[in-house]
């Protein structure tokens, strides 16, 4: 089974074609820096990495977030995929029903409420997030880089994985079996997906969203 790696596009070629979320929640001043303006965590259970809520989905008593577009969809077009903080995905009506038919246990969505510029009602988008976490490489056979460094959060030592930009990863079978959409517990930040979900978005021909090759299952 071929494993890929979620990447933007150059479907996105200017940061106007992100929206404002003017109604996104804040968070403690206390919070590091590095996601003080992140939305807060969910409520799922912190897989032990300490990543501030990533993977995390939505928190409880969510206002219905307003996204407003400030620029027309003739100057830049809007696009299926766009990546926000926290890794969150901002999702087309057609990218959420794509990703989620053939994987509906990996995320979490919520709808919003999107405006153009000039107040008019704009395109339905679905704010995701993948909230499966597995522990799916094999690091023996893989070609990785593994640090140790301070947790943010506790002071305590947190170990952290990056994986090789080529295609020589080895990701475990018997892991991922009937797991279509995942992230690693040390590389949280990655989206990984198998090939039944890399050809869903090819063939819906998504704008945004890229699947990259990364490796491929032991069996």
């Amino acid at each position: 089974m071929r494993i890929y790696s979620w990447a933007i596009t150059d479907a996105v070629t200017d940061e106007r074609q992100f929206p404002t979320w003017i109604n996104q929640p804040t968070r403690e001043p206390s919070v590091h820096r590095y996601w003080r303006n992140a939305l807060p965590p969910g409520d799922r259970p912190n897989p032990g990495n300490e990543t501030y809520g990533v993977g995390s989905g939505f928190p409880a008593g969510l206002e219905l977030p307003t996204l407003v577009f400030e620029t027309s969809m003739e100057s830049f077009p809007f696009v299926d995929c766009l990546y926000l903080n926290r890794g969150l995905w901002l999702l087309s009506d057609a990218a959420k029903t794509t990703v989620e038919g053939v994987d509906p246990g990996g995320f979490e969505f919520v709808r919003t409420n999107t405006r153009l510029h000039d107040g008019h009602e704009g395109p339905q988008y679905w704010i995701g997030d993948v909230v499966r976490f597995l522990d799916p490489v094999d690091e023996q056979r893989s070609n990785i880089s593994a640090t140790t460094h301070p947790s943010l959060i506790s002071g305590e030592p947190m170990r952290s994985v990056s994986y090789s930009l080529g295609e020589d990863t080895v990701f475990k079978a018997a892991v991922i079996e009937g797991c279509h959409v995942f992230r690693p517990i040390f590389e949280p930040d990655v989206v990984f997906c198998d090939e039944v979900m890399a050809s869903a978005i090819s063939a819906a021909r998504l704008s945004g969203m890229l699947p990259v090759f990364r490796g491929q299952t032991d069996g």
